[in-house]
């Protein structure tokens, strides 16, 4: 269901940054979220500097990097 919700967002060109915060593991993910320009982030790894961080890699991934300097 999120795989469907996150691909209708690409396809009509919406470029928010996409987080996925889960506390299973990334192979159990089956969708690409890579592709999406979406990023994973384990629940057991979460602080406020892997989220920014996991938020610049989303960003970089969509080509939005010019949001990263403002």
């Amino acid at each position: 269901m999120g795989g469907d919700v996150l691909r209708a967002m690409r396809r009509e060109r919406i470029l928010t940054p996409v987080i996925i915060v889960s506390g299973l593991p990334r192979q159990h993910l089956t969708e690409d979220i890579d592709s999406f320009g979406a990023v994973f982030l384990s629940k057991d790894d979460m602080t406020p500097e892997t989220v920014r961080d996991a938020v610049a890699t989303s960003l970089r991934m969509l080509g939005l990097n010019s949001v990263l300097a403002a």
